[in-house]
Parts: C-alpha cells; sequence; structure tokens
C-alpha cells in the first residue's frame, strides 16, 4: 500500500526494529537502550529533538497505564508524527482501549492479524 501511495508507513523503534521502515516518527524521550538509529538515520535530529514529549503523553500513560512506557512511547510518536492510524499486536494494552485513545488522539487503533482487512479498507477509504 505504501508503495502505491496509499499511506506513509512511520516507526520510531524503541524495540524489534523493522529495517524495511525507512522513515522515521519522532521519538518519545526514549532512553539511551532505545536509541536503535543512526544520526543519519534520523534526519538530522538533535538531543533536544530526541528528549521532546507530546502534550498528550501523561493522558496517554493514563490510558494505557504508567508501567507500559515503550506502548506509551510507541503512541506518542504516532501522534507526533501526525498518524491517522496505529497498527499493533498488543491486544491488551492498547487495542483494548482503542476508543479511548482514539477520543484522545484521533488514531485508529488496529490489531496487525484480526483486523487486517478493516486497516486496509480505512487506507483505501481515507487515500
Amino acid at each position: 500500500m505504501e508503495q502505491r501511495g496509499l499511506i506513509k508507513v512511520v516507526q520510531f523503534c524503541y524495540e524489534n526494529k523493522n529495517k524495511k521502515i525507512k522513515e522515521s516518527a519522532p521519538p518519545s524521550n526514549p532512553t539511551w537502550e532505545e536509541m536503535n538509529y543512526t544520526w543519519g538515520e534520523l534526519g538530522g535530529s538533535s538531543w533536544a529533538d530526541i528528549g521532546k514529549i507530546s502534550d498528550k503523553h501523561a493522558q496517554i500513560a493514563s490510558i494505557i497505564g504508567n508501567d507500559n512506557k515503550k506502548d506509551i512511547k510507541h503512541l506518542d510518536s504516532a501522534y507526533m508524527a501526525g498518524c491517522e492510524a496505529f497498527v499493533t499486536s498488543d491486544k491488551g494494552d492498547i487495542c483494548s482501549k482503542k476508543n479511548e485513545i482514539y477520543q484522545l488522539l484521533s488514531i485508529h487503533v488496529f490489531h496487525v492479524t484480526s483486523e487486517w482487512n478493516d486497516f486496509v479498507k480505512f487506507c483505501h477509504k481515507n487515500s
């Protein structure tokens, strides 16, 4: 879908970097261990850019749970990137709270396997 121009895929890899995804989302205050990028891959970002969080970070944490730091960062990065959709395998902490996430961030959450067809329809409808 990205090759056909229907979607733009972004990630900030706090874990399990997908090397096929070339576009980096803005980082949400990653730890040193979570910095799985070279400076070149970050497109000229500075330390000040990397240390930022969005104005919704605390509200995301209250929905997802403060202990789910990487999930919070993934959603915060998606929000800062202006994403309209978020695809995840996390049924418990993220998919189960998709309505609250949409209300706060206007991001549609899709489970990668059980809701893939819904995600594809969403992409076609919004292209």
